[in-house]
């Protein structure tokens, strides 16, 4: 699976046949906020997450079809990753960690004044 944004318009696309094909993942027919222009997109484990700033982070476990917003505050998210098991999150100079595959975080070190770009 593959994953794409448009970030003025607001549109995803997403491909199932190795971006063979694409289909549009339309926000205005998701409860995902549309207020906010799309700042990343990442797949881990078929998953979808999406970034909208300011405190939007949004999972969809069925290919953009139904999406569930993150609990946390994370204003300045720029990274994504996996590793044991457990996702993580680099938000300014903190690393949060979640242990439920991204429906809750807690903060897991806060490396002030270093900042952390993405993973």
């Amino acid at each position: 699976m593959a994953c794409a944004a448009e970030w003025n318009d607001r549109y995803m696309f997403i491909s199932t046949d190795d971006g063979m094909t694409w289909d549009s993942i339309n926000p205005a027919e998701n409860p995902v906020d549309t207020d906010k222009a799309i700042e990343w997109m990442e797949i881990i484990d078929n998953d979808i997450f999406v970034y909208r700033g300011s405190n939007r982070l949004f999972k969809s476990i069925d290919q953009g079809q139904n999406w569930q917003k993150a609990d946390g505050a994370f204003y300045n998210a720029f990274g994504l990753t996996k590793f044991n098991g457990d996702l993580y999150l680099a938000h300014d100079s903190e690393v949060y960690i979640s242990t439920d595959s991204g429906l809750t975080w807690e903060l897991h070190i806060d490396l002030n004044p270093m900042k952390i770009y993405g993973f």
